[in-house]
């Protein structure tokens, strides 16, 4: 315990407000419809106790959100590219099944529970490969 819990519970609240606030700047910035970002809570919805959902899962997607959101946007130009990115068949993304056909980064976010975090890894990696590249040359 800390022996200023209301200094803490403040702090807590602004890194909150702080993270909602990145959280927000990347859903406009990927260009994540109302129902798509409803979709990304959605996906995260694993019952806590209670049956509500649970607030560090919550978190934690919104942190990768913005994450991918940083990651494009130091990989790719401009706004248009990266709404487009989001949308766009991606053949590092494959659908598993009999007839493979190559998914969105979107789709993969909004259909598997580890989605955001796949997608994540996957541009953090990119972004690593370009770095090392970079420093090659």
């Amino acid at each position: 315990m800390t022996k200023y819990p209301h200094i803490v519970g403040d702090a807590s609240s602004m890194e909150y407000a702080a993270m909602v606030e990145a959280f927000e700047w990347a859903i406009d910035l990927l260009g994540i419809l109302p129902d798509e970002r409803a979709g990304l809570f959605r996906i995260v919805g694993v019952p806590a106790v209670g049956g509500s959902v649970s607030a560090v899962a919550r978190e934690r997607m919104m942190r990768h959100v913005v994450a991918i959101a940083d990651a494009v946007r130091t990989l790719l130009a401009c706004e248009d590219e990266i709404r487009e990115w989001l949308r766009s068949p991606n053949p590092g993304l494959w659908s598993g099944f009999r007839l493979p056909e190559m998914l969105t980064p979107l789709n993969v976010m909004l259909e598997h529970p580890d989605g955001v975090r796949a997608i994540r890894v996957q541009l953090d990696g990119e972004r690593d490969r370009i770095a090392y590249r970079c420093l090659q040359s």
